[in-house]
């Protein structure tokens, strides 16, 4: 069995997969205000002992909700967690479980899930992004993940869109993490309406097409057009899936970001992107820490007998 672990902004999952990638059993934790990098680690392995008992670990993948130094597969600097770097973890999970350990951000492996499992795109190029806590993005080709960077890529939550905008927690202004994020909507909408709305109630308001909640709403999908545009323009994606806690149930938003984006399309490109919410909801991160964990074994016996 394959252990998933991921840790995000606002949760801790743990998940037992098959062989084939399918999750046996889920289990899941808020994060406390407070936490760390070691009270993470601990949970994560207090969790996935409680869902294995004694049966054997053949690997445990997990994903990390920030940048990922690929050479030793150490998890780098994280805006929501600190600690991070007096830790090995690959170590710390490995003699925990005693088996191998692979680590990714999560969006990374968000991506996968959704190429095997969600929107099924393992043939072409997929591009994956979440809008929640934060906003990150994740690439696959041709049913693996695109890793081309030391540390990762596809940080499209702080590409500068507004260069007036609120200070994001990385130094610049105005990313587009500081503008539509699940906090930052709130936020614009404060600022735009002059009145406390949370975006829970933005999005239903705007579902509602109330005229006030729609001008917020349709500033940030014009914010997010002009990075999926940029998206597009250079990788020409065959699909791109949005997920988050912003997006949950929310097709009319998808709709409303995938016409912004055209604007910001090279015209020869225009309307050969298909759009998707997440098809794997919640599970996203685990289904596509399954894959990647298979994957990594694969690699890993062929290696051996070449």
């Amino acid at each position: 069995m394959i252990i998933c672990l991921e840790s995000g902004g606002t949760k801790l999952v743990t998940a037992v997969a098959e062989s084939g990638g399918e999750l046996r059993t889920v289990a899941r934790r808020y994060r406390r205000p407070d936490q760390d990098a070691l009270n993470t680690l601990t949970d994560l392995v207090e969790m996935g002992r409680e869902l294995v008992g004694s049966e054997p670990v053949e690997a445990v993948s997990y994903g990390f909700g920030g940048t990922v130094r690929r050479a030793d597969q150490h998890p780098g600097p994280c805006f929501h967690e600190s600690g991070w770097e007096n830790i090995d973890a690959p170590r710390y999970l490995q003699e925990a479980f005693q088996a191998p350990v692979f680590i990714e951000n999560d969006c990374n492996l968000a991506a996968l899930g959704e190429a095997h499992f969600g929107a099924g795109e393992t043939r072409g190029t997929l591009f994956y992004a979440t809008i929640g806590t934060g906003i990150g993005g994740g690439i696959v080709h041709r049913g693996r993940l695109l890793q081309s960077g030391a540390l990762g890529e596809a940080e499209i939550g702080h590409i500068v869109v507004d260069e007036t905008g609120p200070e994001c927690p990385c130094g610049n202004r105005g990313c587009l993490e500081s503008l539509c994020s699940g906090p930052a909507l709130s936020r614009l909408a404060s600022r735009m309406l002059g009145t406390t709305l949370d975006t829970r109630t933005l999005m239903e308001r705007f579902r509602k097409r109330d005229p006030a909640a729609s001008r917020v709403v349709d500033q940030a999908a014009g914010y997010l057009g002009k990075v999926f545009g940029l998206t597009i323009n250079l990788l020409a994606p065959q699909t791109i899936v949005i997920g988050g806690g912003v997006m949950t149930d929310n097709q009319a938003f998808l709709e409303l970001i995938a016409a912004r984006t055209e604007a910001y399309v090279f015209p020869f490109f225009r309307h050969r992107t298909r759009f998707f919410l997440s098809a794997l909801g919640e599970n996203v991160v685990c289904r596509g820490a399954a894959v990647y964990a298979i994957q990594r074994l694969a690699e890993q016996k062929e290696s051996q007998t070449t």
